[in-house]
């Protein structure tokens, strides 16, 4: 991916200041098809009126800012299909624009996933995506709760495999956010809820079994819940059922997964019974995720399309990724049979679901080997695609080893 430059002459003071911006297209046939870019730039004071042109690779702009404190965000309202990179002084200058919500919800969002993407690509460096991060102090947009999500999950995934002091500090912020949120919008549905307070409450309460599972209220809640809906199916609404029925078995033991997979064979609704699909293999532990995982391949009581749920939930951790692995290299037979007259995405999923939380070289190594000596032609393009993410991934892993990440 290679840069466009983007140079932003700021005057203000008397005082011409210019700060270096980079634009990423996602893909870089735009500029050589299109030869122009239309963008917008928001300030501290205004929005565009209308686009301004990028016909050059290498480009200035005059935008007039009042103060040293002022802000520049390139490609408001994310129009143009772009990735910025803006500069770290003007990063610090859009923190409070961040807090203070100044900047609308599509800005704020792709502030922080521009940040992560090309942190990823290695255009800039991770300690990028954790100031935007720390800005979110007070946030309540179901679209920037979006945004939030996916990088903190996509983080979790990186900080567990290094461990130590930088992921309980991880595990510590990233909690935080979370609770906080959830104690803003609560449980429970308020008459006031719009369509996006329903969004953001699910997304917040999705990451609940990720950074809060153990928390001593959120356990409590969650068993007031579990225990109660059998009765009264209104205390656990369709939108975190498989939340709870996750945070119930991460503290539980067998009673509570006996009691889940009890839930899937008493109903003939199959809404009813992804519910159990969805979660069982959230246990902590490992008999009953094989138990899991041979109830998913082997026992023909899960639906063919839906098979591979259950694997997906012993892999939301490294340990049971790892499981989930040797699972599949140790039964590849038994899984390639039953999937011979399927349609290849069931397989593509089966693939990714136990490989999604590697990210080491290590691992994308060995995964291209099994499937050197076990080719699955009608998965190559999945398979390359997950070996490329890995690596990608681990290259992100290499650079967050060797700094200090202060959350």
């Amino acid at each position: 991916m290679d840069p466009l430059n983007l140079t932003t002459a700021n005057v203000h003071y008397g005082s011409n200041y210019t700060i270096l911006s980079y634009i990423y297209l996602l893909t870089y046939l735009h500029y050589h098809l299109l030869r122009s870019i239309p963008i917008l730039f928001a300030s501290s004071n205004n929005v565009s009126d209308c686009a301004n042109i990028m016909d050059k690779e290498v480009q200035t702009f005059k935008i007039p800012l009042d103060g040293s404190d002022d802000w520049i965000k390139i490609n408001a309202d994310q129009k143009a299909l772009l990735r910025v990179a803006h500069s770290p002084e003007m990063q610090k200058r859009l923190v409070p624009a961040i807090t203070s919500k100044k900047l609308n919800p599509i800005d704020r969002a792709s502030l922080l996933l521009d940040s992560y993407a090309l942190a990823k690509a290695n255009k800039t460096p991770i300690e990028s995506v954790i100031t935007i991060l720390k800005a979110f102090t007070d946030e309540d947009n179901s679209i920037v709760w979006s945004a939030i999500s996916g990088v903190l999950n996509a983080l979790n995934i990186l900080l567990e495999e290094i461990g130590g002091e930088k992921y309980t500090s991880f595990l510590s912020f990233a909690k935080s956010c979370v609770m906080n949120a959830l104690n803003r919008i609560g449980w429970d549905p308020k008459p006031t809820d719009g369509h996006t307070d329903k969004l953001t409450r699910s997304t917040i309460l999705g990451l609940v079994d990720t950074f809060a599972w153990n928390d001593p209220s959120i356990v409590a809640e969650a068993r007031r819940r579990f225990d109660g809906h059998w009765d009264n199916p209104a205390l656990l609404p369709s939108e975190y059922k498989t939340t709870v029925f996750k945070i119930i078995l991460m503290n539980g033991g067998e009673k509570e997964y006996d009691q889940i997979l009890k839930s899937f064979y008493a109903t003939e609704d199959n809404n009813e019974k992804k519910y159990a699909v969805f979660s069982l293999g959230a246990t902590r532990n490992n008999s009953l995720r094989m138990k899991t995982l041979d109830w998913a391949v082997k026992s023909g009581d899960v639906k063919l399309q839906d098979f591979f749920y259950p694997i997906s939930a012993v892999s939301s951790s490294a340990d049971g990724t790892l499981l989930a692995w040797n699972y599949f290299k140790d039964n590849f037979a038994v899984i390639k049979e039953k999937l011979a007259k399927a349609s290849p995405s069931l397989m593509d999923a089966v693939i990714v679901y136990s490989t999604s939380r590697f990210c080491t070289h290590e691992r994308a190594k060995e995964i291209s080997e099994f499937f050197k000596a076990n080719p699955l032609p009608s998965s190559e393009r999945k398979i390359t695609q997950t070996v490329e993410t890995i690596n990608t991934n681990a290259a992100l892993l290499v650079q967050m080893k060797g700094i200090n990440l202060a959350f």
